[in-house]
Formats: structure tokens, C-alpha cells, sequence
């Protein structure tokens, strides 16, 4: 037999999570796992970079990780400015705006995709699959689409080392990797009291 079930309505941008529980034949089943609940954002439009950065899990892994998405976004830093690489290609920083949760790292499957020619201040448009190394959400880039050269960086985002929305950096006490307090401020420019960093 067939069975449907109507999900209640949510506002946009609402965060909810939903099981379903069978009973036949003397066995039980439930899916997914109750106690480890699978969280669904209600969406009314497309993907941002918000989306797939912002996590409710305790481990900050995107629910995105695995799945190919499309989003766009300003970069932030280039080549030029942090030299680091994954998997052999340059990694490249992405805003969608400034703030939290807004930024993405990246990085091409191979020199054919061009990620590497972008440079801080292009918009692009990006195609790629949701992956998190280290405790860092990056997008493996498929193809990308350059949208014009010379848009607005997103400006710097003011945070403190103590208190709501700051981070604090103890050497002998490190933050896990990839906890919510930095997790957030990823390929976001950040400006503390003493300097500009690019997390």
C-alpha cells in the first residue's frame, strides 16, 4: 500500500527536521534516526553561499557536503593575496555578502575550469560539489562563469575576542576544528581590534 503525508507549512528560511515512523506485522522502523535528525531549510528561491556555509550540526559539516550546487559570490582573496592549494589547485576565497556564515572557499577540479585566472573583486557564478576538508567547507568547482571584473568586495566584518559573536584563540586551549565561532566567519573578510584576517 501507499501512504502520503503533508509536511506543515514554514515561513522562508526556517530551519525544520522531520522523521517518519512505520508499525506492521509486529516490526517497527523509523527513518531517518530520530535522535539524529536530518535539518531542512525552507527555500523559496536558489541556493546561496548562506545555505550551504551555515550548519546546525555540532560538527559544522554542511548538509550540502556531497551535492552539486550552483551559487555566486564575490571573491575575496585570490592567488595573489593567500597562497594555499587543495588537491594541487590554488584556493580561492568567495562572499556572497559580508557577515556571517556568508563565505565559501574553492577551488577547480583542474586548470580547464580557470578558477585559478579570477581574481579579488570578480562576481562569478560557480557549479561545484560541497566538501568539507579539515573542518572547512570548500566547493570542488566544476565550471564557473565570470559575471563582470571589478564588483565591491563585501566590506569588513568588526568582531571581538570576547563576547556574543566573537572568537578567542587560546594556543593552549584550541578551538575543535571546525567549531561554530569560526566556523562562521570563513572566507569572510573580518576586522579585529588589531587586524584584518581572512579565515
Amino acid at each position: 500500500s501507499l501512504y502520503s503525508a503533508t509536511i506543515p507549512a514554514a515561513n522562508a528560511d526556517t530551519l525544520i527536521s522531520y522523521f517518519t515512523e512505520t508499525y506492521g506485522g509486529g516490526i517497527y522502523g523509523v527513518s531517518p534516526d530520530s535522535s539524529i535528525p536530518n535539518f531542512y531549510q525552507i527555500r523559496q528561491s536558489g541556493l546561496t553561499i548562506r545555505d550551504i556555509q551555515f550548519t546546525p550540526y555540532v560538527n559544522s559539516n554542511s548538509g550540502f557536503v556531497g551535492d552539486t550546487v550552483t551559487v555566486s559570490g564575490i571573491i575575496t582573496a585570490d592567488t595573489t593575496d593567500i597562497k594555499e592549494v587543495n588537491s594541487n589547485r590554488p584556493q580561492l576565497w568567495m562572499a556572497s555578502a559580508a557577515g556571517a556564515w556568508n563565505g565559501v572557499t574553492m577551488y577547480g577540479t583542474n586548470v580547464g575550469v580557470g578558477l585559478d585566472s579570477l581574481r579579488r573583486g570578480d562576481s562569478v557564478q560557480v557549479t561545484g560539489i560541497v566538501l568539507e576538508t579539515n573542518g572547512r567547507t570548500n566547493i570542488q568547482v566544476l565550471s564557473r562563469t565570470l559575471i563582470r571584473r571589478g564588483a565591491t568586495v563585501p566590506a569588513a566584518t568588526s568582531i571581538g575576542m570576547a563576547g556574543s559573536g566573537s572568537v578567542s584563540y587560546q594556543d593552549a586551549n584550541r578551538p575543535v576544528s571546525g567549531a561554530s565561532p569560526f566556523e562562521q566567519w570563513e572566507a569572510v573578510l573580518v576586522k579585529s581590534p588589531l587586524v584584518y584576517v581572512n579565515m
